[in-house]
């Protein structure tokens, strides 16, 4: 149990750990959809058994080399998010600008984004505000099978960048996964508040919340794999 245990957490994969202490210990490895990877008893999974979960980290994709950008990326390295940023203007994306990142990849987002590896748990967010960067990035990866993307802009931004991209062959489900303008509605302004409700969306988006007050909130606060807890 405890090899597979590892071998997971190797694999930057998620899981949770079901350990019963009393009467018999009892181990149980789940993996996040909910199949048993691992067990030292043929028992049923017990109910009462502590469960320990683990999320596998989110896959920041940051299309933007500005001070909001920056800040994401400072924010999703707290967290231990891996990080690529991407920027055409090399005087934007440096070593010193973005110091503890993945990978800095200095093109255009739409040649780069199809040569990375984006699943389920990749987070792209388009944060530079010229059309010519972000619209691009977007007709990518609003195409991929990325869990989140997000866009920088008003209200009234996002409504005319949306028809731009139908009439550039987005379909209107495709563009119904944008989140735009960007972000859980904390009022921030400064690129560390704006960061900060960006990197909270993703992870409110990631495990099925609606991003509200605690205290209004029904329900266990967090998230168990169904299967392994029932």
């Amino acid at each position: 149990v405890f090899a597979a245990f590892l071998d997971v957490l190797t694999a930057d994969d998620g899981g949770t750990l079901l350990t019963r202490c009393d009467p018999h210990p009892a181990h149980w490895l789940f993996a996040p959809d909910g199949t048993l990877l691992a067990s030292d008893t043929d028992a049923a999974p017990d109910p009462a058994a502590f469960a320990h979960s683990f999320t596998a980290p989110v896959r920041l994709i940051i299309v933007g080399a500005d001070a909001v950008g920056q800040a994401v990326a400072r924010q999703a390295r707290a967290l231990r998010w891996p990080v690529t940023v991407i920027d055409p203007r090399s005087a934007w994306l440096t070593p010193q600008r973005f110091p503890d990142v993945t990978a800095r990849l200095i093109r255009w987002p739409d040649e780069a984004l199809p040569e990375i590896a984006i699943d389920q748990r990749t987070a792209i967010v388009v944060l530079t505000h010229d059309p010519k960067i972000d619209e691009p990035a977007l007709l990518v990866a609003l195409r991929s099978p990325a869990g989140y993307v997000g866009a920088l802009g008003s209200h009234r931004a996002s409504a005319d960048r949306r028809r731009r991209l139908l009439n550039a062959g987005l379909t209107p489900e495709q563009l119904d996964r944008l989140h735009s303008p960007i972000g859980l509605n904390l009022g921030g302004r400064t690129p560390e508040e704006m960061a900060l409700s960006i990197v909270a969306e993703i992870v409110a988006e990631r495990n099925h919340r609606p991003g509200g007050k605690l205290r209004a909130a029904t329900g266990p606060i967090h998230n168990l794999t169904t299967t392994a807890t029932s």
